[in-house]
């Protein structure tokens, strides 16, 4: 395995594959998102205090997971076993140990976030550079989701604004339009789908941080 697809700080999604009571396992498990807090050179991953809707929900010794992490370079899975659940001392973390080899996950590249946040755009090739209002609805580091009122031609390069939180939080990135629809005929309200072509790689993290942060609520 390679360290260097995960480090301290990067989020993770937990799917149970072992039986617990009370909790159903494999495919349909309900999903538990952690932060990283430690990594270690066995293998090894602690893991700060696993939430599901903003509810604790503690790991057991024994238990099997499948475990998802979340970069900023995309997302990586395998399956990863609970070693200590820190029962005397949970502060500490819960300890996993990697027992499959790492993989590229193409079901999902970045975690998407549910949450309507305002935004700006304009379309690259206006010649006045007119700024537009819309309405994110969907987010996630590859892209975003957003309605408004301006009907944009698939294909077209647009420039998204966006605050994630106060001021020191705008996030700029440029994306490709791959997806118009008009949902509401009488009012002319128009849904796209956007994937992000340039953005750097610490905006990229910080929209990922932002997502399981806001998940995690």
């Amino acid at each position: 395995m390679t360290e260097e697809l995960y480090k301290t700080g990067d989020y993770v999604e937990l799917k149970l594959l072992s039986g617990r009571k009370g909790i159903p396992a494999g495919e349909n498990s309900a999903l538990f998102e952690s932060i990283i807090t430690k990594t270690g050179t066995d293998n090894e991953i602690w893991i700060a205090m696993p939430k599901q809707h903003g509810q604790s929900s503690p790991i057991e010794e024994g238990e099997t997971y499948e475990v998802r992490f979340i970069a900023s370079s995309g997302s990586f899975a395998c399956r990863a076993q609970a070693v200590d659940d820190m029962e005397s001392d949970p502060g500490k973390g819960f300890e996993l140990k990697l027992i499959s080899e790492i993989t590229k996950d193409c079901k999902r590249m970045f975690y998407r976030l549910d949450k309507v946040i305002p935004i700006m755009y304009s379309i690259d090739d206006e010649e006045d550079g007119q700024m537009h209002t819309g309405t994110c609805f969907n987010l996630s580091a590859g892209g975003i989701r957003f309605s408004s009122e301006a009907d944009i031609e698939r294909g077209k390069t647009i420039l998204i604004n966006l605050l994630l939180g106060g001021e020191d939080d705008e996030i700029v990135a440029r994306g490709r339009v791959i997806y118009t629809e008009n949902v509401d005929l009488q009012d002319a309200v128009f849904e796209h789908r956007v994937e992000f072509t340039d953005i750097d790689s610490d905006t990229r993290e910080k929209i990922v941080r932002y997502c399981f942060d806001e998940a995690c609520k």
